[in-house]
Parts: C-alpha cells; structure tokens; sequence
C-alpha cells in the first residue's frame, strides 16, 4: 500500500496487515452530531474462513465467535484500547457467515485523530475548531519511520487502521462545505476517504487532511 496510508494510518489503510484466513466485507463510518461528538461504527459482514480443511474453518470461526460473544473480537478490543466509550457489539447474524456491528463513542473526530497518531507511533496534530454553526477539524500525520518512531499499533488497532481506506465520515446535521482529502456526496452529507489523494501524496513526509462542514 502506498506510503502514505502507512503514515497517515487513521484515514488510510493498515500500517500493519493482519495475518489469519478470515474472509470478510468491512466498512467503518464516522457519525458526526451537532455538537460535534462521533460514533465510530464498524460492521463486519460475512465472517468466514477461507481454511482448505472444514476442521480448521470451524477452529478459526469458532474462536471468531466466541471473541465476539465475549466482546474481545479485535475491532472491539481496538476501540476500548483508543478509549472508546460505551464500546457495544451487535450479532446481526449469529451462524457462519457471520454479521457483527461494533461500535464507540468519541467526544470529537480531534480525540479520534490524537488517540490514534499515538497508537501508531505517528507524530502530528488533530484539531477542531468551532465558530459559530461552523466547524473544521484538521489533521496532520508525519512519517513516523523517518522521525524514528518505534511503536507498532497492537492487534486490535491495527483491525480498525486496515479497513480506514473506506472510511466514512457522515454528518447528522448540516453540509460539509470543504474537504482535502475526502471526496463529498452530492448532498454533501457523506464524506469519503479519497485513494487518489492518498496515492498522490506518497512521498510527502506530512500529510494534511481537513473537514469543514456548517450546522
């Protein structure tokens, strides 16, 4: 994967790729109140194994489901680990292959963007600011191998930082009016990761992202 989503990891892909034979359809969304607050939502759809032997598919789904039923799948284990409150799995289907939601509560995309520059061992900044009905946040990632950053992400922050590539980001109330990084919906309510930005920014060694939207 280009660089650029192993720097800038909250918005781009994994910085580590996790091994195992799970097949599945993730999608993560970032639901934006008006005050500002976020729910990270992440449904992973069609939980199987992919083992050539029905014995081993059912070992690794087993222990899949059992994870989920004890709430430690790493999707779950990685928002508790960022600090994710109220940190909720969903069964939306309960046999092979399965359905599962997971989800978080943020006090802002800016707690979001701190909390997982430290968990990848990035340097940069992750503010919002808010004037009058208008709000922006920005974030800036530099690249952590050439500042000599040593932490790796843990296995359940690196669950959510893999499926960042499809990330979206979408507004309860009001428009975005500008977005780097992102591309916007037509009713300007959906914001999605942008690969082409991420490709073209593959040798930059900070990387600025934004979001503006008014209430």
């Amino acid at each position: 994967m280009a660089r650029f989503l192993r720097v800038a990891a909250i918005v781009g892909a994994a910085a580590i790729v996790m091994s195992g034979c799970l097949l599945k359809d993730t999608s993560e969304t970032w639901y934006v109140d008006a005050s500002g607050a976020v729910n990270w939502v992440v449904q992973e759809k069609d939980v199987r194994s992919d083992a050539s032997a029905m014995a081993d598919r059912q070992q690794e789904e087993s222990v899949y489901w059992l994870a989920v039923q004890q709430q430690r799948h790493p999707i779950a284990m990685g928002l508790q680990e960022l600090g994710g409150a109220k940190v909720r799995t969903a069964v939306l289907r309960g046999e092979v292959p399965y359905t599962v939601q997971t989800d978080a509560r943020f006090s802002g995309l800016d707690e979001i963007g701190r909390r997982l520059l430290a968990a990848v061992g990035a340097l940069g900044e992750s503010a919002v600011t808010h004037e009058g009905q208008t709000w922006e946040w920005t974030f800036v990632a530099r690249d952590p191998q050439s500042l000599g950053a040593a932490s790796e992400p843990s296995e359940g922050v690196s669950a959510l930082v893999d499926e960042l590539k499809s990330l979206r980001v979408v507004l309860l109330a009001g428009r975005f009016e500008s977005a780097q990084g992102f591309s916007l919906s037509n009713d300007r309510r959906i914001a999605t990761f942008d690969e082409d930005f991420a490709e073209s920014q593959n040798e930059q060694p900070t990387v600025t992202i934004k979001l503006r939207w008014k209430n």
